[in-house]
């Protein structure tokens, strides 16, 4: 991983300030030889996907996902232990993050891998849950999709983030109770090219 792209005073400004979109893209974060053999595994275990729901929330949605954390209901079987090295060599950057941003870091104890046809219509405008506290953290293994941030009645575009492969793309999540109401508007537009994804998380009732 490229930490050296990572600025926290950056990110930490960029995402915790509402008057912001509440969202960072961070291109190149991973190194090539990992980004592939994390996909590698990925793919070797291809069976442990299912297809998600195609309602979410107020959105729509279409892509198969699979769970691996300690906090997700519908954790997968499998051996993913890059998916688990990645996981916990990132900790290390959202620990640091949470002294710049003024929150108390618990376990990214989700991890959802998603994998999007070609031709998929992605995930339409939405926000994350609110169980999901501090950051939202996205890294983009493969594949060609926009990323949107909108505005929070869904018919506004406020930004495309940069979401091509390698990239870390880092979503604010309430700090606290208050703080509900500025989880960002967001979502993935029609899908170019198959895309996979790991969403990482902390899942926590506020």
């Amino acid at each position: 991983m490229n930490i050296n792209f990572f600025d926290f005073d950056y990110i930490a400004r960029e995402l915790y300030n509402p008057d912001n979109i509440g969202a960072v893209s961070i291109s190149g974060f991973l190194s090539e030889s990992v980004r592939k053999e994390v996909l590698r595994e990925i793919r070797n275990g291809q069976n442990s996907f299912t297809v998600a729901p195609r309602g979410y929330l107020n959105a729509l949605q279409e892509f198969d996902n699979l769970y691996l954390g300690e906090a997700d209901e519908k954790k997968t079987g499998g051996d993913f232990p890059w998916i688990f090295c990645l996981r916990d060599f990132y900790t290390g950057l959202y620990r640091k993050l949470s002294r710049r941003a003024g929150f108390s870091a618990g376990c990214l104890n989700s991890i959802e891998v998603k994998r999007y046809p070609k031709g998929s219509l992605g995930l339409t405008p939405h926000m994350d849950q609110s169980r999901y506290v501090n950051l939202i953290s996205v890294f983009v293994l493969e594949g060609e999709a926009p990323f949107y941030i909108y505005s929070q009645d869904r018919k506004t575009v406020l930004s495309e983030i940069d979401s091509s492969p390698g990239g870390l793309i880092l979503l604010r999540a309430p700090k606290n109770r208050q703080e509900r109401g500025f989880r960002p508007m967001h979502g993935v537009g029609s899908v170019i090219q198959e895309r996979y994804t790991i969403t990482v998380r902390e899942q926590s009732l506020l």
